[in-house]
């Protein structure tokens, strides 16, 4: 069952006559799996790409490899190539892009 939000945000989007993508790292599906779940889905979901792996992010959706490595897979501007290349890509009026670390970060040892 979609959130409360979603639903909501599906209802505003239908109402606008605007359609949604998503790129999804961090995520790796889950936005475009609940939006799927709205009774509006089928007027407003263009689809999606989970690009949980660094190589999908530059093969798939060209974000260049020298961004990356100057900035991280998870930074803001990589987030936001990856949401001007599905506006691209998925032609949609709104598109998300979701990044975000999901391994644990260890605390440094008190020296």
């Amino acid at each position: 069952m979609p959130s409360e939000f979603v639903t909501k945000c599906s209802k505003v989007l239908a109402a606008k006559e605007w359609n949604i993508a998503f790129a999804e790292s961090a995520t790796a599906g889950r936005m475009s799996a609940e939006f799927s779940m709205t009774k509006e889905s089928g007027k407003i979901l263009r689809g999606g790409i989970a690009c949980y792996e660094v190589f999908v992010k530059e093969q798939i959706l060209n974000v260049p490899h020298a961004m990356i490595e100057k900035y991280t897979p998870e930074s803001a501007e990589v987030t936001k190539k990856l949401a001007e290349q599905m506006t691209k890509l998925f032609n949609a009026k709104v598109t998300v892009a979701v990044t975000g670390l999901t391994t644990e970060v260890k605390p440094l040892k008190n020296l």
